[in-house]
């Protein structure tokens, strides 16, 4: 791939993205400072003039956690009140939510 100046830095391992560039394509070498000049990607392919960016994607997901405890006691009717306990220290030590539902 030949290139003009690239923004941020030459960094081998950055995945290639843009129109035409196959998926998972990723830089193998190229000038050091990040200039105009020749990059080895793989897969080894050609692509239409365009803009393309290299470095890596976020993607964020709501995500709801569900946490089981059980509570076992030598007397039965411990356990009810050893799980209430549990339950208030969880309801006042983190905020409320609204639901994500």
């Amino acid at each position: 791939m030949t290139a003009g100046p690239v923004k941020g830095f030459n960094c081998p391992g950055r995945v290639v993205y843009g129109p035409g560039v196959s998926a998972g394509t990723v830089i193998v070498s190229g000038p050091t400072d990040g200039g105009a000049g020749s990059y080895e990607v793989f897969p080894s392919q050609t692509v239409p003039d365009a803009t393309l960016s290299a470095g890596a994607a976020t993607f964020t997901q709501q995500t709801e956690i569900v946490f089981q405890l059980d509570v076992h006691s030598g007397n039965l009717l411990d356990s009810s009140d050893m799980a209430q306990v549990i339950s208030t220290m969880f309801e006042t030590a983190t905020p409320r939510r609204s639901s994500m539902r």
